[in-house]
Parts: C-alpha cells; structure tokens; sequence
C-alpha cells in the first residue's frame, strides 16, 4: 500500500502544479502541460482506487471512512467536470472557475482523511 499512497500523493501534487501553471499562463492553455495535468490527475485517482480498492474490508462498518471516501470520490468527479469545461474555448462561467479552484482542497482534506482512516484501520 506504501508505494501507491506515496504515487498517488506525488501525482496529486503534480497536478496541483501543473493546474497554478496553467491558470498563471491562461489561454491558450500549452497543450503539453494540459496535457499532464490531465494525465496526472487520472494517475493519482486510479492510484487512490486502487488503495481504497484493496482496503475496502477495512472500512466496513465505519460510516466516517466509507463517508470521506465518498466524498473524495464526488470532489474528484467534480474536479473533472469544471476542468473539461475550463478547456473548452469558450470562457467558462465565474463559479465553475471558482469552484474548479476550490475543489483541491476539497480534495485534499477528505483524500487526507481517507489515507489516515486506512492507517488507522489497517
């Protein structure tokens, strides 16, 4: 479990730089780093299902872990949403931008939560 944690943290991580580049520069967005950005984030989220994955058992019966995965879960999707609509040509409305820039933490503090209840159960 070690290896994939510490994947999907650094992908997240990256993403998060790859996504204050983005936003620093604005559009046209660089397709390379676009391109990463999207990419990392696919990794840390395939990473961190496969973790939750592995450890479901451990969850079992305890409402707090089961209820910070789900979150994490609806924050990502989310994220993905506001981030294919930020890529689109057209300008996208204040609040998706807003919201897109709010989701990591979002993020952060539930898929923290989630790595923790996995250490503490596991």
């Amino acid at each position: 479990m070690e290896n994939k944690v510490i994947y999907a943290i650094a992908s997240y991580a990256v993403v998060i730089i790859t996504g204050f580049v983005l936003s620093k520069y604005g559009k046209p967005f660089n397709t390379l780093v676009l391109t990463a950005h999207k990419l990392l984030a696919l990794a840390a989220v395939v990473f961190m299902v496969i973790v939750i994955r592995e450890h479901w058992a451990v969850f079992k019966g305890d409402m707090v872990s089961v209820t910070a995965a789900v979150f994490t879960g609806i924050f990502v999707t989310a994220m993905f949403a506001t981030g294919a609509m930020l890529s689109f040509e057209k300008p996208a409305a204040k609040i998706v931008i807003a919201v897109h820039k709010a989701l990591p933490y979002m993020i952060l503090v539930t898929g923290a939560a989630v790595i923790y209840l996995l250490k503490k159960h596991g």
